[in-house]
């Protein structure tokens, strides 16, 4: 782990990161139905943030990422 002047921090995986995210990876495939439906699953920029918040929001409401109502 590094940290710039500009206070950035930079961090690369170990593998005592990686396994637990390979079974975080696992169980969300599970419970989208990934497995089942057989669907595409890419791995994508690890993020400790959440997108959605706590709003509940519906399919048509992802691509703006704002509750319709």
């Amino acid at each position: 782990m590094g940290v710039a002047s500009d206070g950035t921090v930079t961090k690369s995986l170990t593998e005592v990161d990686k396994q637990p995210l390979e079974e975080a990876k696992v169980k969300a495939k599970e419970n989208y139905g990934c497995i089942r439906r057989n669907c595409t699953f890419l791995d994508g920029m690890i993020n400790g943030g959440h997108l959605g918040g706590t709003v509940p929001l519906t399919k048509s409401d992802v691509k703006t990422m704002h509750p319709s109502s």
